[in-house]
């Protein structure tokens, strides 16, 4: 029950909160049935945290680097939580990232493995298979690539600090 409540959340929120992004922050909500003020609120706090539980890393990489997301966050939670929670996300994105790369590469040793039972002179070591395999093409997260994302972010919160110290 609860993680279906965390894949309607993350999906109804996530879909919202990137076309509000997307259109300046000037639409109308309605469909909550709040106003957007409460709105912003809820997806400035729990939004990625959502997304994480589901297990939908790629929407929760969009918010993370999209600058208005970071403002919009910033704004509604205090620069100094706001910068801390932001951080905190990206940094549990970075674990769930890990995670899926582990399990990604345990299937693959597993899978090299087993191709190479049936096979007399095989080498020992499974690594070579894995190692030669295109990494992007094969379904592995590119934490690189996060990486350098996450760099971008905190390059954004230190232009957003700066802009508010004047």
């Amino acid at each position: 029950l609860l993680r279906k409540c965390q894949e309607i959340l993350s999906h109804s929120v996530f879909t919202k909160l990137k076309n509000y992004l997307d259109n300046d922050m000037t639409q109308s909500l309605p469909e909550f049935g709040h106003t957007n003020h409460s709105f912003i609120w809820y997806c400035c706090r729990h939004s990625i945290q959502h997304l994480l539980a589901n297990g939908n890393l790629d929407e929760a990489q969009i918010l993370l680097v999209n600058e208005s997301f970071v403002r919009l966050r910033l704004q509604n939670t205090g620069l100094l939580r706001g910068t801390f929670q932001h951080c905190r996300d990206c940094a549990k994105l970075t674990i769930c990232l890990m995670k899926r790369f582990d399990s990604w590469r345990s299937n693959e040793l597993q899978t090299a493995d087993e191709h190479n039972n049936g096979i007399s002179g095989y080498s020992l070591f499974p690594m070579e298979e894995y190692e030669n395999k295109e990494l992007k093409s094969s379904g592995a997260p590119d934490i690189l690539a996060w990486k350098e994302c996450y760099f971008k972010v905190l390059c954004i919160i230190s232009t957003i600090l700066r802009e508010k110290a004047g």
